[in-house]
């Protein structure tokens, strides 16, 4: 009996000892969190409002890059940041699915009165127009966006100890070499170079768009696999100095939301045109992938199919339009490309297949 008393002792030792350190965790993880809020919040128009903790949701990634460092709030008067990656996810917690689609920073989409790069958006009007201008073109509600520059890109992938890629085509970029089929563990500078590059890839940004999800999803299985406070606190600090969202994030929402992760099907759009107006490169999507792309994100969520009809985006840029409503004197349509002239941005733009090494 006595030996059975001490074993029961020790056992409610241990277990004291167990409770005490889960407690600690959960402390520190609260106070990293919050710590997180403070730093990454920001406030953003968004379609609809999520009012259950667990439903289904659409959310915009936007990798931004910037000479600077800054984020774009409104507009590009004193800020140089642009979202050359823009991607959209559909996830729901219930299925435990998320799809995600790439979005080419050239798409000409409707953006309030004219057509222009979608990419521009994020120029213009911050996120908040960037958000309206993918929900409208997509037929598809965000609820919530992530901005992440590159830097914090790299820095994410070297704290997580790097991840694994396996390259979908072969070549060399700043001293890397990237074979097709062959694995290898990418450290941040590595991930970063093979995203970024466009110009030796045959399906330009298309291919691009496709390796950026490579590495979110290599990124985002690494982050489920890790199981060390020390290295989430490093991940963190990573976190606050290169992210904004208007998500809350708390210890609940990553328990609904992580296991949607565990499954990411990615779709690259397939089918497009090269559209050049006034020497300046635009992709056309054609109609039945936008409503295809629409769709994948749609359904995944439980939304019917789309019956929305962009062909006229199209249809303008054909004739070598760029503006929906605003006509001259005579009832032409009026060419408005003064951002393409002002910004040092796009002197690349004019072929397709060119990429400054600054920006995604």
């Amino acid at each position: 009996m006595k030996r059975l008393t001490n074993i029961f002792k020790w056992l409610t030792g241990i277990l004291s000892l167990v409770l005490i350190g889960l407690l600690f965790i959960s402390y520190q993880l609260d106070k990293e969190l919050d710590d997180l809020n403070g730093q990454v919040l920001r406030d953003t128009a968004v379609a609809e409002t999520v009012r259950e903790p667990a439903q289904p949701i659409g959310v915009l990634l936007l990798g931004v890059d910037s000479r600077e460092g800054k984020f774009n709030d409104k507009d590009s008067s004193n800020n140089d940041s642009r979202s050359d990656a823009i991607l959209v996810a559909s996830v729901n917690p219930e299925k435990k699915t998320t799809e995600l689609v790439t979005l080419p920073r050239d798409t000409l989409v409707e953006m309030e009165d004219r057509l222009d790069k979608v990419n521009h958006s994020y120029v213009y009007g911050g996120v908040d127009l960037t958000i309206k201008t993918v929900s409208e073109y997509l037929d598809f509600p965000i609820h919530y966006v992530v901005e992440i520059n590159m830097q914090g890109l790299e820095d994410m992938v070297d704290a997580v100890g790097g991840v694994d890629i396996t390259p979908t085509i072969t070549f060399t970029d700043k001293g890397y070499d990237y074979i097709e089929g062959q694995t290898m563990t990418m450290d941040g500078h590595q991930a970063l170079t093979y995203t970024r590059m466009r110009k030796k890839d045959p399906r330009g940004d298309i291919g691009r768009g496709e390796r950026q999800q490579e590495v979110l999803n290599a990124l985002v299985h690494k982050l489920i696999s890790f199981n060390s406070i020390a290295n989430y606190t490093d991940l963190l600090d990573v976190v606050k100095g290169n992210m904004r969202t208007n998500i809350t994030i708390t210890a609940n929402f990553i328990k609904n939301y992580l296991p949607a992760g565990l499954t990411f099907n990615r779709t690259v759009v397939e089918n497009y045109q090269d559209v050049m107006i006034n020497n300046v490169y635009y992709l056309g999507l054609d109609e039945q992938e936008r409503v295809r792309v629409s769709n994948i994100l749609r359904n995944n969520i439980g939304l019917a199919n789309t019956i929305t009809d962009k062909t006229y985006i199209n249809e303008q840029a054909n004739q070598g339009l760029l503006t929906i409503g605003n006509t001259d004197n005579e009832g032409s349509f009026i060419i408005d490309d003064t951002h393409n002239k002002q910004s040092d941005f796009d002197a690349s733009e004019s072929e397709p297949t060119e990429n400054k090494d600054t920006f995604w």
